[in-house]
């Protein structure tokens, strides 16, 4: 809350969460902007229209704010597993809004519908490199090890979270 000459205001903002359908390709380009090169892009969108992900989208006042995607079967028995265990691949909040909390709430909304799903686990990649985000993910409870990769082409940690077990975070 903001204190204005003496008076409490509070800022609210309305927000939507829904499935991504094939049509929403110009806000989800929004969203992930040049963080994908054109083949990711490609196979990004070859999951959503052949249904093998589940895209999820944020919805803010200003169009789309953040974007996740689930996938049911990543080719790696380490991420995903039938009807048990559940990839996150993507997490992408539009730039002009990083560090206002976003990221979090598309993160729990994302685990929220895995385990509406009816799966487990829902397991992430993260870049060694990427300390922030490696603390964004253990901070929402994925804690569970899988495995750590330490090589000369890349350095990442799988992570597995306990989707039936709630969270208190994001001041809740």
């Amino acid at each position: 809350m903001k204190s204005f000459q003496g008076t409490r205001c509070r800022v609210v903002v309305k927000l939507q969460f829904r499935r991504a359908e094939q049509y929403d390709v110009s806000g989800l380009d929004l969203i992930i902007g040049g963080r994908l090169s054109d083949e990711e892009k490609e196979e990004f969108r070859k999951r959503l229209d052949e249904r093998r992900a589940a895209v999820f989208m944020l919805i803010g006042e200003e169009g789309p704010a953040a974007v996740s995607a689930m996938v049911f079967d990543a080719g790696d028995e380490e991420l995903t597993e039938a009807l048990r265990r559940l990839y996150l691949s993507h997490l992408f909040v539009r730039e002009d809004l990083k560090d206002k909390g976003y990221d979090g709430m598309m993160l729990e909304y994302t685990v929220n519908q895995a385990n509406y799903m009816g799966y487990d686990y829902l397991t992430c990649k993260v870049m060694l490199d990427r300390p922030e985000e490696l603390k964004l993910f253990t901070d929402h409870g994925f804690t569970s090890v899988i495995r750590t990769c330490i090589d000369e082409k890349d350095s990442f940690v799988k992570l597995c979270r306990d989707v039936r077990i709630k969270i208190q975070c994001c001041g809740s």
